[in-house]
């Protein structure tokens, strides 16, 4: 969907809607969800998904043709996300759209999506990150002591990440695997979680994710001590997106650089999209987004 100035991504898949929250000492958002679209979202100057949830694991859900959480934003910033010794948003997904999160004016869209579609942004002047990967992709992460993205990735663009001691993409870090992921055609949101495990999700045929974002930054995360996102995904496509004159999901890495991506007339992870930012996550001892995707579209 396209919205300017509005609240992004109310979407309805089939018989659901569910909401996303700040957790302390609590695990929110563990999903099953098969053959279903999440998270469409549409921005206009935000900044999306920033949540603080210390010691908790957030989005546990099982949902079954459900519609979750489409959000329209417009100057708002969006969960911001900083997980204490937590496990956050594992998700097994069965025809649902799943995890959006209220924060300024919005609620914005993590999901775990079994055959379904996630995150396909559509953006002016621009397509992004229309992915091909096997076994993984990963947003802009900054992890400390942790591994980062084991992945086999095949046509892909993989977030620019910010990471402190850390071995990224297949590699080991002190205390965690992060982002093992196979995925064909696809790529991942982003979290940040302190000792926390984030997003584990089994998505079959899923898109996830379709946004509309004018002139935003989206998916900034940072992970300290974590795995994110170990994912299985099998022909799915990611984060398509259509970005006017934007900058999508840039972040400094230390000893790694993740995912620089080439885009018309935009740049991609941890972008302008309309003067905001989304999707910042600091992530410390977690394992976010822990998937298994056959034949979706994700972010």
């Amino acid at each position: 969907m396209t919205v300017n100035e509005s609240r992004i991504n109310e979407t309805t898949v089939n018989e659901s809607r569910i909401n996303e929250t700040t957790v302390n000492e609590s695990r929110i958002n563990e999903m099953t969800v098969n053959e279903s679209r999440i998270n469409e979202m549409t921005v206009n100057e935000s900044r999306i998904n920033e949540t603080t949830v210390n010691e908790s694991r957030i989005n546990e859900m099982t949902v079954n043709e459900s519609e979750i959480n489409e959000m329209t934003v417009n100057k708002s910033e969006k969960n911001e996300t900083t997980v204490n010794g937590s496990r956050i948003n594992e998700m097994t997904v069965n025809e649902s759209r799943i995890n959006e999160m209220t924060v300024n004016e919005s609620e914005i869209n993590e999901t775990t999506v079994n055959e379904s579609r996630i995150n396909e942004m559509t953006v002016n002047e621009s397509r992004k990150n229309e992915m091909t990967v096997n076994e993984s992709r990963i947003n802009e992460t900054t992890v400390n002591e942790s591994e980062i993205n084991e992945t086999t990735v095949n046509e892909s663009e993989i977030n620019e990440s910010t990471v402190n001691e850390s071995e990224i993409n297949e590699m080991t870090v002190n205390k965690s695997r992060i982002n093992e992921m196979t995925v064909n055609e696809s790529r991942i949101n982003e979290t940040t979680v302190n000792e926390s495990e984030i997003n584990e999700m089994t998505v079959n045929k899923s898109r996830i994710n379709e946004t509309t974002v004018n002139e935003s930054r989206i998916n900034e995360t940072t992970v300290n001590e974590s795995e994110i996102n170990e994912m299985t995904v099998n022909e799915s496509e990611i984060n398509e997106t259509t970005v006017n004159e934007s900058r999508i999901n840039e972040t400094p890495v230390n000893e790694s650089r993740i995912n620089e991506m080439t885009v018309n007339e935009s740049r991609i992870n941890e972008m302008t999209v309309n003067e905001s930012r989304i999707n910042e996550t600091t992530v410390n001892e977690s394992e976010i987004n822990e998937m298994t995707v056959n034949e979706s579209r994700i972010n």
